[in-house]
């Protein structure tokens, strides 16, 4: 996800949706991030799973919006929630036993 000179643009609308997480509030951060976080999906995933991913990541700022600390880059909290999303859908690596010691 490129970041850019939207990086203060985007810290205003992730403080925004964290002041007060209203359904425009999250609208206006898609519309500025979705299209890069649905690139950066389509560069990890299939198509279908990439849309799953986006929709993920914007279910978890929205869930997750009074968690946001302000000090935190608009961009690097979007990444976060989106990487969490990635993971959540990536397959478990059939060589490893989640009971086997580390």
């Amino acid at each position: 996800m490129t970041v850019g000179s939207d990086e203060q643009r985007v810290t205003a609308l992730v403080r925004s949706l964290h002041e007060q997480p209203t359904v425009d509030a999250l609208a206006h951060l898609y519309d500025v991030t979705g299209p890069a976080v649905y690139t950066w999906a389509l560069d990890k995933a299939p198509r279908p799973l990439a849309e799953r991913i986006v929709v993920d990541t914007y279910t978890n700022l929205w869930l997750r919006s009074s968690t946001y600390s302000t000090g935190v880059p608009g961009w690097s909290w979007v990444r976060a929630q989106a990487l969490t999303a990635l993971q959540h859908h990536r397959a478990p690596d059939p060589g490893v036993r989640p009971d086997a010691p580390a």
